[in-house]
């Protein structure tokens, strides 16, 4: 992987990272959420969608949505403008392969008999904990539900993972014993590597 431009990890506390330095992010829960989900989208999504999703009670959701996005743009759209809103819906563009779990999820779409161990093992290395660890938000239950279905889609990703690694590395039982017995993910450091 390379470490040019922007990567961001959403595996864990969510991390962004720009030439190999920690970026900040923004303060605010919601507008990590939001941050976090388009980033895990294939497609556009219409602000009213993200509005039911982030801020079902306020007076004007959409005013919070545009400031959130505000706050997204100073992030995101430093060189490239990968963070694209019209008035109608708001999509993150060219950065797919640069977030954690969508390269995890790229890797396995093939079988994962067909993917290489050492593809497998830097798969493995990009678990830092549950995906958007402490991004939970009490009063948005559709994005909640979200992200304890998408956290288990990536937890079923990483059990395949070392799984497979287990079994293939059985001739070297040092080796497979660091997959066979990983730390959970809620316990692994959330440290971005430097």
């Amino acid at each position: 992987m390379s470490e040019a431009g922007l990567q961001v990890h959403v595996l864990g506390e969510m991390t962004l990272i720009s030439d190999g330095v920690r970026m900040d992010v923004p303060g605010s829960r919601k507008t990590r959420a939001l941050l976090g989900y388009l980033l895990l989208q294939d497609r556009p999504v219409t602000r009213e969608h993200l509005c039911e999703l982030l801020w079902p009670h306020p007076d004007n959701p959409r005013a919070a949505l545009r400031w959130s996005l505000t706050k997204l743009r100073s992030v995101l759209n430093t060189d490239v403008e990968h963070l694209k809103a019209d008035r109608n819906s708001v999509v993150i563009e060219g950065l797919s392969d640069r977030v954690d779990l969508r390269r995890v999820d790229d890797l396995l779409r093939k079988p994962v008999d067909q993917v290489a161990t050492e593809d497998l093992e830097a798969a493995a290395a990009l678990f830092h904990g549950e995906l958007l660890e402490g991004l939970e938000i009490p009063d948005c239950h559709r994005f909640n539900e979200w992200l304890i279905a998408y956290g288990e889609s990536a937890r079923r990703s990483r059990r395949l993972i070392l799984e497979t690694l287990t079994a293939r590395l059985a001739d070297d039982p040092e080796a497979a014993l660091v997959h066979a017995r990983p730390a959970s993910p809620s316990t692994l450091s959330t440290k971005a590597p430097t």
